[in-house]
């Protein structure tokens, strides 16, 4: 019996994967359309002795897809606004992610 339901988990686990491969980046972000970049920004509201601070708004994190929807490039900043970390994503001729620089 408990052989039955390792592999009925296994089973789960790899189809959630399969499904979740045929999406692209893009749709992983809820998004449709032709979009050249995403602009995530937050802002940050401290609780300071129980009550809500000054709301601060939070550098943003540029995404940008290409024409197929995958992420080819993310920036990330510092709080200052500079640039922290820029990741830029290749894929092969099947559109399979292969490297992250």
């Amino acid at each position: 019996m408990r052989e039955f339901f390792v592999a009925l988990i296994l089973c789960f686990i790899h189809g959630m994967s399969a499904s979740a491969q045929a999406k692209t980046d893009l749709e992983n972000f809820g998004l449709v359309g032709p979009v050249k970049t995403l602009r995530l920004q937050s802002t940050e509201i401290p609780l300071l002795n129980g009550k809500f601070g000054e709301p601060r708004e939070r550098p943003p994190q540029l995404i940008t897809f290409d024409k197929e929807g995958h992420k080819i490039e993310q920036e990330l900043h510092n709080p200052d606004g500079t640039l922290w970390l820029r990741l830029l994503d290749k894929y092969d001729a099947n559109g399979y992610l292969i490297r992250t620089y």
